[in-house]
């Protein structure tokens, strides 16, 4: 197994830790921003092979930086995170070319599940 460079963007402080722990102890390079605005900054710098990326942040929401990672990495997987499951919202998420939406709450083998259906786990 390939060591990922994986980025978590999420408002919430435990959510960013929990993901970045558990994706850490498989292996892998984690960074992580707290909105959109940081996300798409860090990713300028340092290229990512997985995004995972909530939808609702303040500074930034995850729509907005999904579109501007598609502009830059139009190949790059990008798996959206949300506390709302509402249908207009996750159809446009895949509309702008997000992979997948996990719906929290989600548990962990659900966030590494999502490497191994994308085959880099």
């Amino acid at each position: 197994m390939k060591a990922l460079n994986i980025m978590v963007v999420d408002d919430e402080p435990g959510i960013r830790e929990l993901i970045r722990d558990v994706l850490t102890r498989h292996g892998h390079k984690v960074v992580c921003a707290e909105n959109g605005v940081e996300a798409v900054g860090l990713m300028s710098s340092d290229p990512m092979d997985v995004v995972y990326l909530d939808i609702r942040m303040p500074n930034g929401d995850g729509l907005m930086a999904l579109r501007e990672m598609r502009r830059l990495r139009p190949s790059m997987p990008v798996i959206m995170i949300t506390g709302s499951a509402r249908r207009d919202v996750l159809d446009e998420t895949m509309e702008l070319g997000a992979f997948a939406c996990l719906v929290k709450p989600f548990g962990m083998n659900d966030v590494v599940g999502m490497l191994q259906v994308l085959g880099l786990e």
